[in-house]
């Protein structure tokens, strides 16, 4: 099976979303990834040029380039566009969408003095006039489809299966579900590096590739070796950078074929027939359990929903442990 691996390169918040002083998080992931002899797409957010400056963003693409990886475009409209309330690109109008485009195409040009070929809405925020724009602009390639996330006014016929879609060749994320019932999703995501345990990744590696998936993508971010806290801190994880060298040591031990986008335009991944979803339900609900609490602990800090559930837990465990206490004592 063929699997893309995308890294979205972006900081919103502080620099070292990207690299910093205290750590290098794309530089470790960039170190991994040569280590093995693999080859990713690195969506850079060339927005962000007025947040952080022309020099610190050209070094970043050339950065990437030179480490032998493929740098494709990002954007985050608002950091262009300066409305904090709008991040994502399905919320301009077309006019706005074109300005912005416009802008994000012209840095790349300008860094790496060739034209994308392929593209990513930040927050997965395309829509249709996003896709028509990108291909007026000779952009090849589109990555930012996620089947039924919030903001993305995109879907395909069939569920994670590459296409031709808007005048533009469409590689959707791999949409998973790790928390609902049997034709009752509550949640579907991608196969994302930040938010699912290792061995969950595995399950569902194993399972698209045992039933015939030609192509899956796994999503990555400039800040994967980060661990979030609060709204400002983004603290360096060795924990972090152990577990991407488990998931490249697996990914090699299977064979699995690890792609860019550049392999996907060469191996014809859109003329190949699928005529089943490439897409994961988890029915396990012990497993489903423990992907929750794993992403709690990982967003308790910034998403209250998460810390209550954690509490939930404590609160659960303690009575569990009360009773216990009450019956070995009797």
């Amino acid at each position: 099976m063929n699997l893309l691996i995308t890294v979205d390169v972006e900081a919103h918040r502080v620099i070292e979303e990207i690299t910093g002083t205290q750590s290098d998080s794309l530089g470790d992931i960039l170190s991994s990834l040569q280590r093995f002899g693999y080859r990713a797409t690195f969506f850079v957010d060339l927005c962000e040029v007025p947040t952080w400056g022309e020099n610190f963003m050209r070094e970043v693409c050339h950065r990437i380039r030179d480490a032998g990886q493929d740098v494709q475009l990002h954007a985050h409209p608002h950091h262009v566009s300066g409305d904090g309330k709008r991040w994502l690109l399905s919320e301009y109008t077309r006019e706005e969408q074109a300005r912005i485009l416009d802008y994000a195409i012209e840095q790349y040009r300008k860094f790496m003095g060739t034209q994308p070929r392929a593209f990513r809405a930040g927050g997965f925020g395309a829509n249709r006039d996003t896709l028509e724009l990108l291909a007026e602009r000779g952009v090849a390639v589109d990555c930012s489809l996620m089947q039924g996330w919030r903001g993305c006014d995109l879907s395909v016929p069939i569920a994670g299966v590459p296409t031709v879609l808007h005048g533009i060749l469409e590689i959707p994320l791999t949409p998973t579900t790790l928390l609902g019932f049997p034709g009752r999703p509550l949640r579907t995501a991608a196969i994302d590096f930040n938010w699912m345990p290792l061995f969950v990744m595995k399950r569902i590696l194993r399972r698209l590739r045992s039933e015939g998936a030609p192509l899956a993508t796994i999503l990555m971010h400039s800040s994967s070796l980060c661990m979030r806290l609060g709204s400002r801190r983004f603290p360096y994880r060795p924990s972090r950078l152990r577990k991407l060298e488990r998931m490249l040591s697996y990914l090699r031990d299977e064979r699995f074929a690890v792609i860019c986008v550049a392999d996907c335009e060469q191996l014809g991944v859109w003329e190949r027939a699928c005529p089943r979803p490439i897409a994961y339900v988890e029915k396990n609900f012990a497993v489903q359990y423990l992907s929750l609490l794993f992403q709690s602990l990982i967003g308790a800090t910034f998403k209250r929903r998460f810390a209550y559930f954690i509490g939930a837990n404590v609160v659960v465990a303690a009575v569990i442990l009360l009773a216990a206490f009450v019956y070995l004592i009797r």
